[in-house]
């Protein structure tokens, strides 16, 4: 069930930064490096995957 819900929770999170990780996939197919996440959105990434995470837990 952890796994479930941990993978779920991964899964709307990706969705949710689909843009981002467009625009990360562009940038190495071009030839360039990725961008460095700054510590405000891996912190945003962190608290939208625990919110997800405790959501689908509840549902669940």
């Amino acid at each position: 069930m952890l796994y479930t819900i941990a993978m779920l929770g991964l899964t709307v999170t990706m969705a949710i930064f689909t843009k981002y990780i467009r625009r990360q996939l562009a940038l190495v197919r071009s030839g360039k490096t990725m961008e460095r996440a700054t510590p405000k959105q891996v912190s945003i990434f962190l608290v939208t995957f625990f919110v997800v995470t405790l959501s689908l837990a509840a549902v669940l």
